[in-house]
């Protein structure tokens, strides 16, 4: 039997793998994981992905994970595939985070979040801008 460190691995090369082979040519998927990841990262008045993930508390990250799996399920299940695959590379990459003990999972952690940078920048670059307030 599988230990959940090994199951979660399995998880974490598949989502990889789709990430390399369908993900990075769907501009709306990117579009999603960068805003999302932006506005997680803004609210915690830090700059980068991984920035947050190591400074983030642990009841962060608790409630993230449980955030992100209710909100995750519902976009799923009202048949919004590709918020819910946002949602779930960045669940992915926190837990990622955790698995410091295992070096392929850290190279992977590494290779995610320069992924998630990348459709950070790209999501600043484009956003409408806000409005001016007098």
């Amino acid at each position: 039997m599988a230990t959940k460190e090994e199951e979660f691995k399995q998880r974490f090369v598949g989502v990889m793998m789709d990430l390399q082979q369908n993900g990075k040519n769907d501009p709306e998927a990117m579009w999603l994981i960068g805003s999302l990841a932006c506005e997680i990262v803004e609210k915690s008045g830090t700059q980068k992905w991984g920035e947050f993930k190591r400074t983030m508390a642990q009841q962060t990250y608790s409630q993230l994970l449980t955030d992100f799996q209710s909100e995750g399920n519902r976009q799923y299940a009202e048949g919004d595939q590709k918020k819910a695959y946002a949602i779930q590379v960045l669940g992915i990459s926190l837990i990622a985070f955790t698995q410091k003990a295992d070096p392929q999972m850290v190279a992977g952690d590494a290779i995610l979040d320069e992924l998630i940078e990348m459709t950070i920048g790209i999501y600043r670059q484009n956003r409408a801008p806000k409005p001016a307030t007098h």
